[in-house]
């Protein structure tokens, strides 16, 4: 039986992405012409059409700040307390400004198993982002202006470039081509509102193939709530919550990682804070992820 490290199992746990196998197209434009004036139709150059996007170069995932703040979102729309078996008995968050019914339980033992397996999977992260195996990408259609526009189509999906070029800084530069992987999902949310620079879609459920050291995953996702925040410099910031299967993830341990599956299995069933089942115990644990992203071209 094949056996994973430890931090394989967390980053699958946190990582939730994808790569492809084709060949990206190769954009002739400066990365500030992303944004100019309406991209409604986009930019034409060759035989392809490149408009505007966001490309994720980094992902963390988001711990707790304390025992009752941590960053993310309400992702059950209710504010749980220790009694509520709709949540399992785990008593919500509130953000670090003021929200409150915040899910993010894979956040709250984050800093306890970060010593174990954090160091390595950010590392392991780090290494598929600027690999181009790990592209969370945000299209834009309709885009004219980033600080404020009050109909924008987005379209979530994973990207792929083959070989991201990276700055001196150690992460993607802006302004790079990247392709929609051949059969991922899109989320696409429809008359969207730019409002002082943040943009906000959903999903009830996305599916997620995942590929970290060669290994293959396979996970189904839940209430994934994904918000990001325009920054003065052309950044976005921002983050990406969701509930993960109890179910999938120990299916992983067991079959990758058997003595480390001692650890996982335990630990997930007694954090999990969503869709309670037939026996009251709940099915998917919350988990969100800090995302950095900067500015790029998808070509169509």
């Amino acid at each position: 039986m094949k056996t994973l490290p430890l931090s394989v199992l967390f980053a699958a746990c946190a990582a939730l992405s994808a790569c492809a196998e084709e060949d990206p197209a190769e954009a002739v434009l400066s990365a500030g012409e992303a944004f100019e004036g309406s991209a409604s139709s986009g930019v034409a150059f060759g035989g392809l059409t490149a408009r505007p996007a966001v490309v994720v170069r980094e992902i963390h995932v988001a711990g707790s700040v304390s025992s009752s703040i941590a960053p993310g979102f309400d992702l059950d729309s209710r504010v749980s307390n220790a009694t509520d078996r709709e949540a399992c008995g785990k008593k919500d968050f509130t953000s670090p400004d003021g929200i409150t019914g915040i899910d993010n339980q894979l956040g709250a033992v984050w800093a306890s198993v970060y010593d174990l397996a954090g160091v390595p999977v950010e590392g392991l992260i780090r290494a598929a982002v600027n690999d181009g195996k790990l592209a969370f990408v945000v299209e834009f259609d309709g885009l004219d202006d980033p600080w404020n526009d009050d109909d924008v189509t987005l379209h979530l999906f994973r990207g792929y470039n083959e070989k991201p070029i990276i700055g001196t800084t150690g992460v993607m530069q802006g302004g790079q081509t990247f392709e929609v992987r051949p059969g991922a999902p899109v989320v696409t949310a429809e008359h969207v509102s730019i409002v002082d620079g943040r943009l906000h879609l959903s999903a009830d459920e996305y599916y997620l193939d995942l590929e970290l050291l060669a290994e293959a995953f396979a996970i189904n996702v839940i209430n994934m709530e994904f918000g990001l925040q325009y920054q003065e410099d052309g950044t976005w910031n921002g983050y990406l919550g969701c509930g993960v299967s109890v179910a999938e993830i120990s299916e992983i341990a067991r079959t990758y990682a058997e003595s480390e599956s001692r650890i996982i299995i335990p630990l997930l069933p007694n954090i999990a804070d969503l869709r309670p089942g037939p026996d009251n115990k709940c099915t998917y644990v919350s988990a969100v992820l800090e995302l950095k992203g900067i500015d790029a071209f998808i070509a169509r």
